[in-house]
């Protein structure tokens, strides 16, 4: 029965051919997908590329210590081992910029001025400056510079940087930070976790 059906389909498809109303089934084409997928990624790419660079030529970006590597050999944070909750917490935003600071508060739109609040100077509220220039903490800054055996009023941005690279260092600014009440929301802490 299936060869008398074969025959008939090609009587059939023969008589079609000779008067022209037969026509090749093609094989159905594949479209090529994988410049389509990749075109969106490359599209995003290429904006991100460009927003970026626009960003850090119409920016100032400061050197932040977060650029310092802080991982040791086996894997761990050492910067960060022994330091209370609090410390590490201060720790992280020293060396990210992004700390309850004027400045930062400023750039997310939190506060008016980036002012320093201690010196009234005009001088922008930041780690650095709070740390190792403002005059309103000349006289804490003293108990820093006996702690540290340094005297840190004479470090570059760069050098201050390094030295939240350097564990004792980094634990003695940190633990001097949260003690002189530079971030008044970090003082419930010292009454949880005393030194």
């Amino acid at each position: 029965m299936a060869s008398y059906i074969s025959q008939a389909s090609q009587m059939v498809k023969t008589h079609l051919q000779k008067h022209g109303r037969y026509k090749q089934q093609r094989q159905p084409v594949q479209p090529d997908i994988s410049d389509w997928l990749e075109a969106p990624k490359k599209t995003l790419l290429e904006a991100w590329k460009k927003r970026w660079q626009e960003n850090m030529a119409t920016k100032q970006t400061a050197l932040q210590a977060a650029d310092y590597p802080v991982w040791g050999k086996k894997g761990s944070l050492p910067l960060y081992k022994n330091l209370s909750k609090a410390d590490a917490s201060i720790l992280t935003q020293l060396r990210t910029g992004k700390i309850g600071l004027g400045a930062f508060l400023y750039q997310i739109g939190a506060r008016e001025k980036p002012d320093c609040t201690f010196c009234n100077l005009g001088c922008p509220e930041e780690a650095y400056h709070l740390i190792c220039q403002c005059d309103g903490l000349l006289e804490a800054r003293e108990g820093l510079k006996k702690s540290l055996g340094v005297d840190i009023s004479t470090f570059s941005c760069y050098q201050f940087l390094q030295s939240l690279s350097n564990k004792a260092q980094a634990e003695t600014i940190t633990k001097w930070v949260r003690k002189e009440e530079l971030m008044p929301f970090y003082n419930l802490s010292k009454e949880l976790e005393p030194d």
